[in-house]
């Protein structure tokens, strides 16, 4: 995950990082997410579940308490799987790869 990121913190402007975290760093920040119960998803290919195709979560948009309830949702998937339908999720078949 911390690779893909990287990638996108590298060639896009999404992130709004200028320097891609550390492996340290997106592991605290998977671990804040997933340790406040809310999503944080992995796309693997279901010939390999040790591949990792994309990830996705879902984290507070802002701490202020106006915005409790806004939370805001990313996905990033690996620059090999863009357009191949890794961070798509359909009605029937919803968070598989």
């Amino acid at each position: 995950m911390q690779l893909i990121y990287a990638h996108h913190v590298l060639s896009g402007t999404g992130t709004f990082e200028i320097e891609p975290p550390s492996l340290d760093e997106i592991t605290e920040r998977w671990g804040r997410v997933v340790s406040n119960g809310w999503p944080w998803l992995v796309a693997t290919p279901t010939t390999d579940l040790s591949r990792v195709l994309g990830f996705a979560y879902a984290a507070p948009f802002r701490e202020r308490a106006a915005y409790a309830k806004t939370f805001e949702v990313s996905i990033y998937v690996g620059p090999t799987t863009q357009r191949q339908g890794a961070g798509r999720c359909c009605s029937t078949n919803c968070c598989t790869c």
